[in-house]
């Protein structure tokens, strides 16, 4: 009952936006290795957003999961927003300079007046709003609707960015790859995820209403440490015999599982931060194997 009158709420608010004569903003930026030019006017809403719509409070990471945003809130949205429509390929240093990037671009089932898909889950193979490339770095910015986040190569440093809605995935993680001081929200699938991934450090970050945080399917010398996990369900995984996960002091709030091990995974816990009612600190399944240094 209470979603169904937050989705009433939410359709209304756009017919209302509609009859007011608001209108699609123009596109700023399609790709390349320069951001677009500042957004002046007010965008509709393009997800919700728990700091201007009460109604949506219990619609944290997935309709009827019971998750609710009462401790922490969105960061605010910056005044500096910029339009992106395909794939941003970056070399070099991108400075966000503090800007909201949003995805709007044709064909991906969306037009200006609909919510981001987010926390529900949407198909794979999504295209990526930035891809980096060998050597780039990535930062001070805030990102939202982008159906597949950001996707690394080698040698690539992520840093203050904020995840307001993660679609598919965050980020997906290759080699060399550090990613710091940065925030990842709403989140039905995976966070970062490893699919061939080696070096790799998760240093200083906080994840808020995640299914899977952290995921190392094929990840070789892992390091994640001192991030924070709210109300995420499990936040650290070593998936399959091709991955090795360290883990050190990591904290968590509200969740199933704090380190998880699958599929003869290997995961060494260093020593685990501050954990608030979660089920299990270590859990082993199917031959995976933590070993507590």
């Amino acid at each position: 009952m209470f979603l169904t009158f937050a989705r009433s709420s939410k359709i209304l608010s756009l017919l209302f936006l509609s009859t007011m004569g608001v209108s699609s903003p123009s596109v700023l930026a399609s790709g390349g290795t320069a951001p677009g030019s500042d957004l002046e006017a007010a965008l509709p809403n393009s997800g919700y957003d728990p700091q201007k719509d009460d109604a949506y409070e219990g619609y944290a990471y997935r309709p009827g999961a019971g998750y609710t945003v009462a401790k922490y809130s969105l960061p605010a949205k910056p005044s500096c927003i910029k339009i992106v429509t395909s794939t941003i390929k970056v070399t070099g240093i991108f400075d966000g300079g503090g800007c909201l990037y949003t995805w709007k671009a044709k064909g991906d089932g969306r037009d200006y007046k609909d919510i981001c898909f987010a926390p529900e889950e949407i198909s794979e193979h999504m295209p990526a709003m930035f891809e980096l490339q060998d050597g780039a770095t990535l930062k001070n910015m805030q990102i939202e609707c982008a159906l597949d986040g950001i996707h690394t190569t080698k040698n690539n440093i992520i840093d203050n960015v904020i995840m307001r809605d993660v679609e598919e995935d965050a980020i997906t993680i290759k080699e060399n790859v550090t990613i710091t001081n940065s925030q990842f929200w709403f989140c039905n699938d995976k966070c970062l995820q490893m699919n061939s991934a080696n070096n790799v450090k998760i240093l200083n970050n906080k994840f808020y209403y995640a299914r899977s945080a952290i995921l190392a399917n094929w990840g070789h010398n892992v390091e994640v440490r001192d991030n924070d996990f709210y109300q995420t369900k499990r936040a650290i995984r070593s998936e399959t015999e091709r991955s090795y996960v360290i883990s050190e002091n990591n904290s968590h709030d509200t969740g199933d599982c704090h380190l998880l091990a699958q599929k003869k995974g290997l995961l060494d816990n260093w020593g685990v931060g501050s954990l608030k009612n979660v089920k299990q600190t270590l859990c082993e399944e199917d031959g995976g194997k933590i070993v507590t240094k």
